[in-house]
């Protein structure tokens, strides 16, 4: 979630259905509704910027249920932002920051819910799934430009701001509280999925069973295909190259899916690349991961597992595909600048088809 200026988003997972979606333009700032046609076998298509990037929502079905469904998913885009997003004074988590280490901060219904699945995600990664480690962000110049690589004393100060063990959770109260001056949570990395399957949740009575919820490439598609095909295609983008896909396509129904990347965000500092994903175990940016892709039931676990395996690597990835059978994951590893080092891991059968471009 961005502070004030919206950046142009650049969709990381691209949709193809093709022969059903005209070209929507994505960078226009205001709301926009396509209405191809009144018939029920073509899509209305709505994109607009939210939560710091850009929604865009495909849906089948009359124009009345269509309407309500719309109007439904960005209330619920809008109210997780509200208790999500570390920017506005007017946001619940902006106030939870400010005041959490002097008292207990009790949470709303919404952001109680993110903190726990975040606690577990935490749990389950052994603590590299991390929504405290903004003191390392700022640091490393994500938030504010720095102009050089921080020096080791800098890293340890941060890292002593870090960890969610250092937040305490009441449950009886749903309330935080944080044992450390200087710590601050961001929920970038979950928030996005969370309101794709709430939002999605939203609509479920409206007897919409066709089309895709996009959310900054935090995708759930519907359980049912388009009007006359199988599936929906999906391609992957090329780490190496974003203005390509990877060879070979998805087909998915009634699943989500979500990448994290390191051509997403990165710094230069004294001439060397960083990625915006940093362990907040030894407090410096992950080398050698270019991408990750999870496909799962729920959104709110592709985005913190596409993070998470980001930081943890190929055995964490193994060990969730093994105690998760409905989750599939792809890792590319490498660097840009080697490509005798870049390597592609597969777990689940969906990937077959995917491949890097030999020019990556």
């Amino acid at each position: 979630m961005n502070k004030k200026k919206i950046p142009i988003f650049i969709i990381t997972i691209l949709i193809v259905i093709i022969g059903l979606f005209h070209i929507i333009n994505v960078f226009n700032k205001e709301v926009k509704t396509e209405t191809i046609s009144k018939l029920t076998n073509n899509p209305v298509i709505r994109t607009y910027p939210i939560m710091g990037t850009w929604a865009q929502i495909s849906l089948y079905g009359s124009q009345k249920n269509i309407d309500i469904a719309m109007t439904r998913i960005h209330k619920v885009f809008t109210e997780v932002n509200q208790s999500c997003s570390r920017f506005s004074p007017n946001d619940e988590l902006y106030q939870l920051n400010k005041t959490a280490y002097y008292k207990p901060f009790k949470c709303s219904k919404m952001l109680w819910k993110a903190l726990t699945e975040s606690l577990y995600f935490y749990k389950l990664t052994d603590g590299r799934f991390d929504v405290t480690v903004t003191p390392l962000m700022k640091l490393w110049g994500f938030y504010k430009k720095q102009n050089s690589i921080p020096t080791q004393t800098e890293i340890n100060n941060a890292l002593d701001k870090v960890g969610l063990n250092k937040v305490i959770f009441s449950y009886k109260n749903h309330s935080v509280k944080f044992t450390k001056p200087g710590m601050s949570i961001d929920l970038g990395g979950i928030a996005k999925g969370y309101a794709v399957d709430l939002a999605y949740d939203s609509i479920k009575d409206l007897n919409i069973k066709s089309g895709v919820i996009n959310l900054g490439g935090n995708i759930r598609c519907l359980p049912n295909p388009p009007p006359g095909k199988k599936d929906y295609l999906i391609g992957i983008r090329d780490p190496f190259n974003k203005s390509k896909l990877m060879d070979g396509s998805l087909k998915l129904l009634n699943a989500s899916l979500a990448t994290s990347g390191d051509y997403e965000q990165y710094i230069i500092l004294d001439g060397k690349r960083f990625t915006h994903i940093i362990s907040p175990i030894t407090g410096y940016p992950i080398k050698d991961m270019a991408e990750t892709t999870i496909i799962a039931p729920s959104a709110l676990w592709t985005d913190a597992l596409s993070t998470s395996v980001f930081i943890c690597g190929k055995k964490f990835a193994e060990k969730i595909c093994k105690e998760f059978k409905d989750i599939s994951i792809l890792i590319v590893k490498g660097y840009h600048d080697k490509p005798e080092t870049i390597k592609i891991y597969k777990y689940g059968n969906i990937w077959k088809n995917i491949k890097l471009p030999k020019t990556s």
